[in-house]
């Protein structure tokens, strides 16, 4: 992959507790850090979840492989134009540390 490809600025963000200063806690997302990305979609689709159709979309972000995006978990999200979308798998495909290949799938947040 050349420089040129990652085209694409997307946030990744990571669920916290914070605590609601009434002796309890909320989940709130804090952003790790952002990065020039290469987004590809794979398909649009919908998946019936409770009665009900909800919009599916998945696909691949590439980044490079630093000390930020190595520490990347299934448990995170990427904010792709603003909409996040959950990370499915994070893999080094080349085995060589320069780039990983992040799954996501959209509508599937919660």
């Amino acid at each position: 992959m050349q420089a040129g490809m990652l085209r694409d600025r997307v946030t990744f963000e990571r669920s916290v507790e914070v605590s609601d200063g009434l002796g309890g806690s909320t989940i709130t997302w804090q952003v790790l850090f952002e990065r020039w990305a290469a987004v590809r979609f794979d398909r649009d689709g919908e998946k019936l979840e409770a009665g009900r159709l909800r919009e599916q979309v998945t696909g691949r972000v590439t980044v490079r492989y630093d000390t930020e995006t190595r520490t990347l978990e299934t448990s995170d999200r990427v904010l792709i134009d603003g909409a996040p979308c959950q990370i499915r798998s994070v893999i080094d495909p080349t085995m060589r540390r320069r780039y990983l290949d992040i799954r996501f799938e959209r509508g599937a947040v919660t």
